[in-house]
């Protein structure tokens, strides 16, 4: 409660200062750029700033903290723009957090110089503008989150550079262009995130076929085209894959059987033609599907009526025909839909 006390520059000796989730208000003084010791700075989830152009003052003077190795600043009222002297930090910053701010304006090209971060939120604020294509030299960053902004333009090549990358999440902004190739050199990636966005293209099979996806592959909500590649088939541990709302077409690949860790699947409101793959019947550990709104056809599979996790099942709008089957999930009539068959 109260505000950070100015005189809190005068404890030199300070390595940490760590007020996480309390009810601080006011400024964050500039003062604290004395503190020369410091390594954490934790201001997360209180109520710092008044969303004005004002509130990020005090960054260039942690400029002089030169052991800062950790920064959060999320979760707060702090507007203005991030300023072109962030690319003066400290090196050996690792990780960075300003999540759910007001913070607006374009991404610095400056923040490629922080190449030690590791952990960079900037997800729920007002950034404009392109990801600047000096993001590629962060070579040691694992996570970042640019969800729910207004940025637009492509998304660089240069992320590719970044291989040590474990999650990648770009929802809820305005980028256009292609899913760039060269992120199929991001071998250690888990989850991924391009949701409703303004995409094109197709899905590079060199990024939809990364073994290492495991935890979700979401892309719903653009404007990609041409079919489901192949190398899904290599998401052997994926469990959520999310392709819905595009411009998908073909068949349904029957390589999409190998993903027999898979528990939620949807790919509604797309093109994809013809029956559904015999390879399905791989996937026992399907808790969601929704296959809505797609032109497949013929008998819907006596199979899905033995997965024993189905917990909702949509095959609503396609042209199916012949008898719903009558055991298992399809014995609920509140977890299924069929119309429109």
């Amino acid at each position: 409660m109260g505000s950070i006390l100015v005189s809190l520059s005068n404890a030199s000796g300070l390595e940490m200062i760590d007020f996480f989730r309390n009810h601080i208000t006011g400024p964050v003084p500039r003062n604290l750029g004395s503190l020369k010791r410091l390594s954490l700075l934790n201001f997360i989830h209180n109520h710092l700033g008044s969303g004005q152009s004002s509130d990020l003052n005090f960054l260039p003077f942690l400029n002089n903290c030169t052991n800062l190795q950790r920064l959060g600043i999320a979760l707060n009222r702090l507007g203005g723009k991030l300023p072109d002297s962030i690319s003066n930090l400290p090196t050996q910053l690792s990780i960075f957090s300003m999540g759910s701010n007001l913070i607006h304006g374009s991404i610095p090209e400056g923040i490629g110089n922080l190449v030690s971060l590791t952990l960079l939120g900037m997800e729920d604020n007002m950034f404009s503008g392109s990801i600047p294509v000096a993001w590629g030299k962060l070579q040691k960053l694992e996570k970042f989150n640019l969800a729910s902004n207004r940025l637009s333009g492509p998304i660089p090549s240069s992320l590719g550079n970044l291989t040590q990358l474990i999650g990648v999440f770009m929802s809820e902004n305005n980028l256009e262009g292609n899913i760039p190739a060269s992120l199929g050199n991001c071998q250690s990636l888990l989850e991924l995130d391009f949701s409703y966005n303004k995409l094109n293209g197709t899905i590079p099979k060199e990024v939809i076929g990364i073994p290492s996806l495991s935890i979700s592959f979401v892309v719903g909500r653009n404007s990609l085209t041409g079919s489901l590649p192949l190398e899904v088939g290599n998401l052997k541990d994926l469990g959520e894959l999310v392709i819905a709302k595009n411009n998908f077409s073909g068949e349904i690949p029957n390589t999409l059987g190998s993903c027999v860790s898979l528990e939620l699947l949807y790919m509604a409101g797309n093109s994809f033609q013809g029956s559904l793959p015999l390879s399905f019947e791989n996937l026992r550990a399907l808790k969601v599907v929704d296959l809505s709104c797609n032109k497949l056809s013929g008998v819907i599979p006596q199979y899905l009526g033995k997965f024993s996790s189905l917990e909702r099942l949509n095959l609503s709008f396609n042209d199916f025909e012949g008898e719903v089957p009558k055991q298992g999930i399809f014995a609920n009539v509140s977890a299924i839909s069929v119309i429109g068959n």
